[in-house]
């Protein structure tokens, strides 16, 4: 009965030994596995940024050959300056030039305004702000009265009210020059706890397979208002719109069913302030 007992105890410390290595094995695996998935999340994150920083190689590349042509061809009206042309044909030559310069100008500094959004990392503006006025304020800044169905309660959201004011300006002004004459422009609003959105309708519309398209760089749905912008807008109001930890899509039916763009913000807190 001793032997057996001896042995008994032996193949409990033994058992005891294993289950104790195991435990330790388990343990390295668990750190080996956590390890492999921070440098897979790593990975993921350096590929994103390569992935943004060959769009916006892209992006860029668009930007100088699509939207300098038509301000350095006015600029090109230098070579018709002639000495021996009369006054008025001096000043309508100079008058080119001049506009041609203005453009050039306009875009570049537009283009670069774009390209320092779209390469701000998503909710990298960290600041807090009331919505609503941001959504007064564009419309003041457009010039343009909407229907605003202002909330009486409105969250906290995040980012600073000068970028949310920028990206409601470029809708409200998208939403003038690409709707009919006179027709209504509709903000509206909706939240849960964490997100309110925020629609902005107009009479107009696009094709429905250009809903994601047209937040692309130099894409306009209606060509006929080319002359009067950049094609940056939309894209520019998106990639703020994500810097703030938002999001914008839109929506239609087609050309005279009506277009909506819907922000999305974050709220800062769960809750409705009162």
């Amino acid at each position: 009965m001793t032997g057996a007992a001896t042995d008994r105890d032996e193949l409990a410390r033994q058992l005891a030994m294993s289950h104790s290595q195991l435990r330790r094995y388990a343990a390295d695996m668990k750190q080996v596995v956590e390890a492999e998935r921070a440098r897979s999340r790593e990975l993921a994150a350096a590929n994103l940024r390569l992935a943004r920083l060959d769009q916006l190689k892209s992006d860029f590349l668009a930007f100088i050959s699509h939207e300098l042509r038509t301000p350095l061809n006015h600029m090109a009206a230098v070579d018709l300056l002639d000495p021996e042309a009369s006054p008025e044909d001096q000043a309508e030559t100079v008058e080119i030039i001049r506009a041609g310069y203005a453009r050039l100008n306009a875009l570049i500094s537009r283009g670069l305004d774009y390209l320092y959004w779209v390469s701000r990392e998503p909710g990298s503006v960290a600041g807090s702000v009331h919505w609503p006025g941001a959504v007064e304020k564009a419309a003041g800044r457009v010039g343009i009265s909407i229907e605003f169905d202002r909330p009486a309660d409105s969250p906290l959201v995040q980012g600073d009210e000068e970028p949310w004011i920028r990206v409601f300006a470029e809708l409200l002004g998208n939403a003038r020059a690409h709707g009919p004459s006179h027709g209504v422009i509709r903000v509206t609003n909706a939240a849960d706890r964490d997100w309110t959105r925020v629609e902005v309708s107009d009479a107009g519309g696009f094709p429905s397979e250009l809903a994601e398209e047209i937040f692309r760089p130099f894409t306009l749905a209606d060509m006929r208002h080319h002359s009067q912008g950049s094609g940056l807008g939309l894209a520019l109001a998106r990639s703020i719109a994500g810097a703030c930890g938002g999001s914008l899509r839109a929506r239609s039916s087609g050309p005279g069913t009506g277009a909506q763009f819907i922000v999305e913000l974050k709220h800062v807190r769960g809750t409705i302030d009162e």
